[in-house]
């Protein structure tokens, strides 16, 4: 009778919840534009003025700190590598050459006419060409793109054929089969945890 949640929210990158509306940010900037990571000269992140005291370590050593980073995680975005992946942040990538020095074009500043759920990336390459992208978490999705993020992070986190096999549990349940589901459920749930072991 009662609806707890409007909707579903997902979390499709492996870091703190603050650096979201960035990482999203910036993929759709890297997406819509052609340049590489040598093209920037600068990158200002314009976050809601509280993530600061939470995910701006500005230069983190180690991959747990890694993930509360807007100067690293906007970074590994720009790189195009996966930040829904939890094996990408480990204490190696902290350290590698091409990633620090993109880092440190990066900055974060508060704006306090920002959502908490909101984000804005100016990114300025070397050629004086500015590229301006936002984003809000609290948009909805379209419908396709929601299922690519999410099967993306699914496989991240269990590997392509378990991911795509619990997909297919999934549009199951509307055929009234919860058995394969459960199964899978089951199994998906112990790897995570022999994983975290």
């Amino acid at each position: 009778e009662t609806f707890r949640f409007e909707r579903v929210q997902h979390k499709f990158h492996a870091c703190c919840h603050g650096t979201h509306a960035t990482l999203e940010a910036l993929i759709a900037a890297r997406h819509a534009n052609i340049f590489k990571p040598d093209d920037i000269a600068e990158v200002t992140l314009f976050v809601h003025p509280h993530w600061l005291k939470v995910c701006d370590i500005p230069a983190p050593t180690t991959g747990l700190e890694a993930k509360f980073s807007y100067r690293l995680t906007s970074a590994m975005a720009l790189s195009g590598l996966d930040t829904g992946a939890l094996s990408t942040f480990t204490d190696a990538l902290c350290a590698n050459p091409a990633l620090t020095s993109l880092r440190d074009r990066v900055r974060a500043e508060g704006d306090a006419t920002l959502s908490d759920t909101a984000a804005r990336a100016r990114i300025e390459l070397r050629s004086g060409v500015i590229i301006d992208q936002s984003h809000d978490l609290d948009k909805p999705l379209p419908i396709d793109t929601r299922e690519a993020k999410a099967r993306a992070k699914a496989a991240a986190l269990l590997g392509k054929d378990k991911a795509e096999a619990l997909w297919r549990a999934i549009h199951a349940l509307d055929e009234g089969s919860t058995g394969t589901f459960a199964t899978l459920l089951a199994g998906a749930t112990r790897d995570m945890m022999e994983k975290r072991a």
